[in-house]
């Protein structure tokens, strides 16, 4: 396994925390359109996607759910990184 090269603790999906957002940085100031996918994807699905998915449980549940403040926060800023990310280029 090539984790185990780095760390026995390491997992695939810490190796993927950790490697994709530098990718998706690199592709930004580069302006790689590859590489700016990966930043792309942890925007759009790891913030948006996530703030929508816990306004979904909320009103699913019909009351509190955890990380449904935190949720108004990650809505409110994703188009305002996006819009600094495409200022780089």
């Amino acid at each position: 396994m090539p984790c185990q090269l780095v760390s026995d603790r390491l997992s695939y999906s810490r190796m993927f925390m950790l490697v994709m957002p530098l990718m998706g940085a690199i592709g930004f100031l580069k302006n790689w359109k590859i590489l700016q996918f990966f930043a792309m994807f942890f925007i759009v699905y790891g913030m948006f996607g996530n703030a929508i998915g816990h306004l979904i449980f909320c009103i699913k549940t019909g009351g509190y759910f955890p990380g449904i403040y935190t949720s108004f926060l990650n809505l409110a800023l994703t188009p305002v990184i996006i819009k600094k990310l495409y200022a780089l280029k």
